[in-house]
């Protein structure tokens, strides 16, 4: 098998404009590091390529057309017949483990051009190429239909809440209002004892989903290369973003691990079941109330006292409960498929591309 360097087989720049360049009802897409592609009204590249975020989560994109690019976004294009430009897309998708734990940098990490430069891309022949992305293109079908099924399945769960629950913001159950810290705790537990937990998972607030609050991309700490203080999280645990509240990062880990201090663990106690919080988090109820805080700030962000300050209808603990329960279900149902398919692509992608991380 040989292995070249990519350096030898694709051309890469960068794009050139602000993150905020995005235009609502665009044309064309625009690409930034975010995992959503956004619209523009204009275009600076026509081709085929793979777009590599060169910061935040650190996700791959392919596109074949007219776009535009974010100044932190790598565009890398083939500049010969040696390898497919969708073969590259599916190499980056598992290389992207390795940049990860390259990744330098504070709060937002990044990742330099040579770490791309240096990657060893094994070389198979066009047409063995083209098996490998066959392949996985199927597979990539079945993820994208159960994806669809995903958002039907969520789409039950918030229809569910409203229908139990009522709408929050004029409270037309006449529930009780209460504060949050008199039904959860800001669990602000801190270790820098890293050896201690170095096999469990880290969260940044990179690795949770936005909306959806599904953890991705995470690895040890081990690996993470971690210096400054972390928050020790269990399954008991909601996992709060405060940067960006507009992104709408809440995630619920069913394991135990170490996260950043860019977000809260929060605690809730026997008068509020932890689902019932975690969707009142992401309602727009409680959108609306944090965004007035954090839009008076250049970089928003949301401080303790403010998380604080949050009153919210709270409903009878066996109402709750059989939300919980509904929640758990339906996201049993959510879960089991996207992960099988998800570990299907990644068996062809060890098989394929098995020294990668050499």
């Amino acid at each position: 098998m040989e292995y070249r360097k990519l350096k030898e087989l694709i051309d890469i720049k960068t794009g050139k404009l602000d993150a905020n360049a995005n235009s609502k009802n665009g044309k064309y897409p625009f690409f930034t590091c975010s995992k959503d592609t956004l619209k523009i009204d204009t275009y600076s590249y026509d081709c085929e390529c793979v777009l590599l975020a060169g910061n935040g989560d650190l996700n791959v994109k392919y596109y074949k057309g007219k776009f535009d690019a974010y100044q932190r976004t790598y565009i890398l294009e083939c500049k010969n017949n040696v390898i497919c430009t969708k073969y590259l897309y599916y190499f980056m998708q598992k290389y992207v483990e390795k940049l990860r734990n390259q990744a330098i940098g504070g709060v937002i990490k990044y990742i330099k051009l040579s770490n791309i430069n240096d990657a060893l891309m094994p070389i198979y022949n066009t047409n063995e190429q083209g098996k490998i992305i066959k392949e996985i293109s199927q597979v990539e079908e079945i993820i994208n239909i159960r994806k669809k099924q995903l958002i039907e399945l969520d789409n039950i769960i918030k229809s569910q809440f409203v229908e139990m629950f009522g709408d929050l913001e004029i409270n037309n159950k006449k529930w009780k209002i209460v504060n949050i810290l008199e039904v959860a705790s800001i669990d602000t537990n801190m270790t820098k004892d890293f050896e201690k937990y170095a096999e469990l998972p880290h969260i940044g607030i990179e690795n949770i989903e936005k909306n959806t609050g599904k953890l991705i991309n995470y690895i040890s700490v081990a690996k993470s290369n971690l210096t400054s203080g972390k928050y020790i999280f269990d399954e008991r645990h909601i996992i709060y973003s405060k940067i960006r509240p507009n992104l709408n990062k809440v995630a619920t880990p069913d394991f135990k691990g170490l996260c950043s201090a860019d977000s809260y663990p929060i605690l809730t106690n026997e008068k509020c079941k932890k689902e019932y919080l975690v969707f009142v988090l992401r309602s727009d109820y409680f959108l609306n109330y944090i965004l007035s805080y954090s839009s008076r700030t250049n970089i928003p962000k949301v401080n303790k006292e403010q998380l604080s300050g949050f009153d919210f209808p709270l409903p009878p603990i066996d109402l709750q409960n059989q939300f919980a329960d509904i929640v758990k279900q339906i996201d049993k149902q959510k879960f089991e498929s996207v992960i099988k398919a998800e570990k299907e692509i990644e068996k062809i992608q060890k098989n394929v591309f098995y020294k990668w991380g050499r």
